[in-house]
């Protein structure tokens, strides 16, 4: 966890149960303000499956990150993404399908609870239809 990964943003979301993975260095900064959200600290990437199953959203704060693949292992369980529209989640999530991309979480969650069993179905779906020759397929296409 890092400061530039824009996690206080999902810390300050409202009314969720919010579970945060990983450690880092901004960790005790965000345990010391944010105590309403579960911090599991690092887990390893075996046991990631067993925390995704306990939620029913993913959400992806960061607005900087290149390619985003715990967006997509996230999918794969069955997780809906809420993130912000900027380059890597919007390469990702299907915006209305997979999940919600916008400037606000918090709406974004709630699209997105709306209609949680298509949106988890579609993005089950869709990370199935995900692998490395199509994920480096499409980076060469966004350089041609």
């Amino acid at each position: 966890m890092s400061k530039d990964k824009n996690l206080e943003d999902f810390c300050k979301i409202k009314g969720y149960r919010k579970i945060l993975v990983g450690d880092g260095p901004y960790l005790k900064t965000l345990k010391s303000k944010y105590t309403d959200v579960e911090y599991t600290g690092y887990v390893a990437h075996k046991k990631l499956k067993d925390i995704y199953t306990r939620a029913d959203i993913f959400v992806f704060p960061s607005k900087l990150d290149t390619f985003g693949l715990v967006i997509l292992e996230a999918m794969a369980c069955g997780l809906p993404v809420v993130a912000y529209n900027v380059p890597s989640p919007s390469d990702i999530v299907l915006d209305g399908y997979t999940g919600h991309l916008g400037d606000n979480l918090e709406h974004n969650i709630e699209k997105v609870f709306y209609k949680l069993d298509d949106f988890s179905e579609n993005a089950r779906k869709y990370a199935e239809t995900q692998s490395w020759s199509s994920i480096a397929d499409q980076f060469v296409s966004h350089l041609i």
